[in-house]
């Protein structure tokens, strides 16, 4: 699984849209489940929103500098190694598209017969944004619907359910920055355009003085894919 730098853990913390509970509600329903290991937690926003659907969960990420920023909560215990504990719910939340084919079973492994895979994401549109800023964005390959399907799984596991959803939120502007400066290819174009010293303060000023408004309204979509093991 690919790491990220401390920046990022930084902007990851100060602000993440509040969809993860409503994509997982629209994904699990009532389904409750003993214990969950949440892969590729980072600060660990989709590992607090599984709270409403599993007793435990555990959030584990490769990334130190993450897991120093993680959310706290009583039903949740974050880890960096790997252990081979029994789960029946795995849910990569904005991971799958960092995990290798020859790392796929490792994970798999460690969830219980029949257990429920869920593999879900979040593209939020800032289309308005970047023409406000004339931003030249460098298309990038992430693959919001990925699922396991992706990878030589055959008669593993089975598709249960599959679907998207149009999503909305609000933030203000300071929020805004940190959500912007984790989408790389929108920060290279940043950086190009006002140079990396006090970027975010130059992003902050630069969308003040555009928008006349204290709370900025986003579209977002969100997908999931519900999988189970043969």
């Amino acid at each position: 699984m690919k790491s990220f730098s401390s920046s990022y853990s930084h902007h990851y913390r100060a602000f993440r849209p509040p969809l993860h509970y409503l994509i997982l509600k629209n994904c699990l329903g009532k389904k409750k489940f003993k214990k969950t290991l949440d892969i590729g937690c980072g600060v660990g926003n989709s590992t607090i929103a599984l709270t409403n659907f599993s007793k435990k969960v555990i959030g584990y990420d490769i990334n130190k500098e993450m897991l120093k920023n993680t959310l706290q909560h009583k039903r949740v215990s974050y880890i960096n190694e790997w252990s081979n504990i029994k789960y029946d719910l795995l849910c990569f939340f904005g991971s799958l598209n960092y995990v290798q084919q020859n790392e796929i079973h490792n994970f798999l492994n460690v969830l219980k017969p029949s257990g429920y895979i869920i593999c879900c994401d979040f593209k939020i549109f800032y289309n308005r944004f970047i023409d406000f800023l004339n931003l030249k964005i460098i298309k990038n390959k992430y693959d919001y619907e990925k699922n396991l399907g992706s990878y030589n799984l055959a008669n593993e596991i089975k598709q249960i359910n599959s679907d998207s959803m149009l999503l909305n939120f609000n933030c203000n502007i300071k929020e805004f920055v940190h959500l912007i400066l984790t989408e790389k290819n929108i920060k290279n174009a940043l950086i190009e355009l006002m140079g990396e010293k006090e970027l975010d303060i130059k992003i902050e000023k630069k969308i003040g003085g555009l928008i006349n408004s204290e709370k900025l309204n986003l579209d977002a979509m969100g997908y999931y894919t519900l999988q189970k093991k043969i």
